[in-house]
């Protein structure tokens, strides 16, 4: 599994690095029954405004080190 999504990640542009650093930091990909979950866990999804259809900023809940690493990779 390690070797599919480290080629995966790398096909969608992401370094090899970086590639390798969010494998790592994130282990068991299995954890995660979406990739909505996996996208929440890194805290990556648009904030909700209770009042209406509008989308805030990213949650930045979650995990900062593969977060930060995929920010800084784009």
């Amino acid at each position: 599994m390690f070797w599919s999504v480290l080629e995966g990640l790398t096909a969608l542009g992401v370094s090899r690095l970086t590639t390798t650093a969010v494998v790592a930091e994130i282990g068991d990909w299995k954890r995660f029954a979406s990739a909505l979950q996996l996208m929440a866990y890194l805290g990556l999804v648009p904030r909700e405004h209770s009042s209406g259809a509008s989308h805030g900023t990213i949650t930045k809940t979650g995990n900062a080190r593969v977060r930060r690493a995929l920010v800084e990779e784009c």
